[in-house]
């Protein structure tokens, strides 16, 4: 069987298994992924002064990241948030200070809205939160088949700029054995869960 069919099958099965998870139990588990991931980036954006962290906005039955999103403007740590730009494959990222500055964008997903929100150079991101399907304890990651978050981080080493630290945000049920990978896939450094970091 090769990658690609593995992949296919991966993505079919977490996304049943995630959908699975009741409306108000996501709710919970998300508060905790939160609390756990706001946690680590104080400690590592420290050094970082300045620096914005990239968080995706949740769509579905997506880990929510909103709580997050909260307590980093609350700690006045500046955040951005992608846009989809379908036709070249790529994300815009751009600066958002609340939640009036998303609305639905490419997919039906809550994006910044570039009429209210200030680009931001790839180069002022210093933490990323990366959405996914799958995550295994190498850092491997099942996305959703697109490659957008491949080509932000492949863009980073092309452009000679420091990649950014790079943190998996999922419920532990989403965590598996071993992503299937090849060589376009690009690892994240943690993974944050409602059980902890790894």
């Amino acid at each position: 069987m090769d990658i690609a069919t593995d992949k296919k099958r991966l993505r079919a099965r977490m996304t049943a298994l995630r959908e699975a998870i009741r409306a108000e139990e996501r709710e919970a588990r998300s508060r905790l992924i939160c609390r756990h991931a706001f946690a680590l980036l104080q400690e590592r954006m420290r050094d970082m002064p300045g620096k914005m962290v990239l968080v995706y906005v949740p769509y579905r039955s997506e880990a929510d990241t909103r709580p997050l999103i909260r307590d980093l403007w609350q700690a006045g740590m500046p955040v951005a948030a992608p846009k989809t730009l379908v036709k070249t494959g790529d994300l815009a990222l751009y600066r958002i200070e609340h939640e009036g500055q998303l609305k639905p964008g490419a997919y039906g997903i809550p994006e910044p809205d570039p009429q209210q929100c200030e680009p931001v150079d790839p180069a002022s991101v210093g933490a990323v939160i990366v959405p996914g399907l799958a995550f295994d304890r190498y850092g491997g990651r099942l996305g959703y088949g697109a490659g957008y978050y491949d080509r932000l981080f492949r863009g980073y080493v092309a452009d000679g700029l420091a990649m950014p630290f790079r943190l998996g945000f999922a419920f532990a049920a989403q965590v598996v054995d071993r992503v299937p990978t090849d060589e376009g896939d690009v690892p994240v450094e943690r993974v944050a869960t409602e059980d902890g970091i790894f």
